[in-house]
């Protein structure tokens, strides 16, 4: 049946004179469609394929939501402006003019007055009561507004917002207090509703782990592109599935949430790559890498690494903390590595390690850096490698498993649980609304991963004067360790052959 909001009455017309409510969607071509806009639970979610009636269906929602419920305070978000003017807001205005006698800015049958400026879109809504307000602004520094306070919202896109953006609009839900519901009530014999909407495509993140966790109660409707079939038309859905990549038409035709197309290391398999740990030979050198951070958003990562005699790398150990200040750190470092004595160290027994080059900035106060700091506690660090699309494409080539069956990298998953957390989740910058994507990694959630390309990016310099044994050697530690290991920058001290 075709979408009918309930018809309004004016708040400042008189009862009667309103034109009737024209119908302004018609479902027959996408039943799902219908059936997620009227949906009675309170957390919806649409996602899955692009082109099909996400966006429109959740601007019905919301729309539909505003007229039943007088006074409500609606909150439709995307992360950009740029991106929800011709987006979202396209959609939403398009079905408050079919409403409103074809505009959505004049007052009218639906619409009592349109606000523009600073960046958003406010519309006041008739209803039979207070009239509701739908605000519309970009999300992107959304948390930094802490007055916000809503009944409902609608996020277009989710996946491309941070978790904690997310987390901050759904807290922020709370118009409808005890004193408000009451009034609500006792006016309109029916107790108003806290809603959340989300449009989302497949995506690999945090969107997709909410989504589909058992029991936190958001119900989702997964979509393809066939479900839209008939708004769109045979000619367009073939000519992309003929045009496109089939991963790419496998996440954004299909709707398939298991395509990792927009992960930076699609090769990382957690049954592969993360192993128990087990102890580590003498012979193997020894790498230490570090990311200085300090705050929940940039981690304090420390990762330790030892490559065996055919080249591959162990992560081994990793340290990644939040709120510490450099001596704190230098004191759990030193003891973690501590229990490896064949850990390479100066004559005084100082832990060499490379640092992000971040690390040598000068603290305006006391024109200390903080390797400076690092190096009073007995750590010593030089310049990390950072060139980050070199790094990636090291790390990447380590990921890969060859023909039989190894790959060049391996993660103690028992100690390491940080890394093998963020590793799968580390996604590159989404296109924008043009399709057009930066090339370049999101920068959330990436302090281990950085920190591995800095410890890759080392074994690989430290050990460029030499290959590493094939694994048919007869003697598989010899020449390894005298081109690699004692040639490798102060890796280690060497008396008699021995290395300790």
């Amino acid at each position: 049946m075709p979408y009918e909001a309930p018809a309004p009455v004016g708040v400042e017309a008189t009862p009667g004179t309103l034109a009737p409510t024209p119908p302004v969607l018609d479902f027959r071509g996408n039943p799902k469609q219908e059936e997620f806009v009227f949906c009675p639970d309170p957390w919806v979610a649409f996602a899955g394929a692009i082109r099909s009636g996400k966006t429109v269906g959740a601007c019905a929602r919301v729309l539909f939501h505003a007229q039943i419920y007088p006074g409500s305070r609606i909150l439709v978000g995307r992360k950009f402006f740029t991106d929800l003017e011709s987006t979202t807001l396209k959609e939403l205005f398009r079905l408050v003019a079919a409403q409103n006698g074809g505009s959505y800015r004049n007052p009218g049958p639906l619409v009592v007055r349109h606000q523009a400026g600073q960046g958003q879109h406010t519309l006041w809504i008739r209803t039979k009561g207070e009239p509701s307000e739908i605000s519309c602004r970009p999300c992107a520094e959304i948390q930094k507004q802490l007055g916000l306070e809503i009944s409902e919202y609608l996020l277009d896109q989710a996946e491309e917002l941070e978790e904690e953006v997310f987390n901050h609009i759904h807290s922020r839900c709370s118009y409808w207090n005890a004193e408000r519901t009451a009034k609500f009530k006792s006016r309109y014999g029916y107790p108003p509703r806290r809603w959340g909407t989300l449009t989302a495509n497949p995506d690999p993140g945090w969107i997709k782990s909410m989504l589909f966790e058992e029991n936190n109660g958001w119900r989702l409707f997964e979509t393809t592109i066939e479900d839209n079939r008939a708004n769109l038309g045979d000619e367009y859905i073939e000519d992309l599935y003929r045009r496109m990549p089939k991963d790419w038409c496998d996440r954004f035709l299909r709707g398939d949430w298991n395509i990792r197309g927009g992960a930076v290391y699609p090769e990382f398999n957690e049954d592969v790559h993360g192993i128990r740990s087990f102890p580590i030979p003498a012979h193997w050198p020894r790498f230490l890498a570090h990311d200085w951070g300090i705050s929940s958003r940039h981690r304090c990562v420390w990762l330790w690494g030892a490559v065996d005699e055919y080249g591959r790398l162990y992560i081994v150990d990793e340290l990644s903390v939040t709120d510490q200040i450099v001596s704190q750190v230098a004191g759990m470092v030193r003891d973690k590595t501590r229990m490896d004595r064949y850990w390479p160290v100066e004559s005084d027994g100082g832990i060499l390690c490379v640092m992000d080059p971040a690390t040598k900035q000068r603290h305006g106060v006391t024109n200390r850096t903080i390797r400076d700091e690092y190096a009073l506690h007995g750590i010593y660090g030089r310049d990390a490698n950072n060139d980050v699309s070199a790094g990636l494409n090291k790390v990447a080539e380590r990921l890969h498993i060859q023909p039989n069956g190894k790959a060049g990298l391996y993660i103690f998953k028992d100690r390491c649980p940080w890394l093998m957390k963020h590793i799968k989740t580390y996604q590159w910058i989404p296109p924008n609304a043009q399709g057009i994507a930066p090339g370049k990694p999101l920068k959330k959630n990436d302090d281990e991963v950085d920190t591995l390309r800095y410890l890759v990016m080392d074994v690989l310099e430290s050990s460029s004067a030499a290959a590493p044994k094939s694994e048919e050697s007869r003697d598989p530690y010899g020449d390894y360790i005298l081109k690699t290991f004692m040639q490798g920058g102060a890796r280690g001290r060497v008396d008699g052959g021995i290395i300790f």
